[in-house]
């Protein structure tokens, strides 16, 4: 999702914690109907939120790089 902030003119790349989930929901849905290993890549930075495991999105990412043959960076 973009996001347009009207005050300084600039766009920005916003990603919301339902999206994130739903890709990588998608994306190991697709490795095991292959029946293939999968490395998923997240290079998304952003200084909000704790940053210590709890988040939802973190807590979701933490159960599924148990699956084996799954890895999630």
């Amino acid at each position: 999702m973009v996001k347009y902030d009207e005050i300084s003119n600039n766009h920005e790349i916003m990603y919301d914690n339902t999206s994130i989930v739903l890709a990588i929901k998608y994306l190991l849905s697709i490795a095991q109907k292959l029946k293939r290993p999968m490395v998923i890549l997240i290079p998304i930075g952003t200084n909000c939120g704790a940053h210590d495991g709890s988040s939802l999105v973190e807590r979701y990412i933490n159960d599924i790089s148990k699956t084996r043959g799954l890895a999630v960076v």
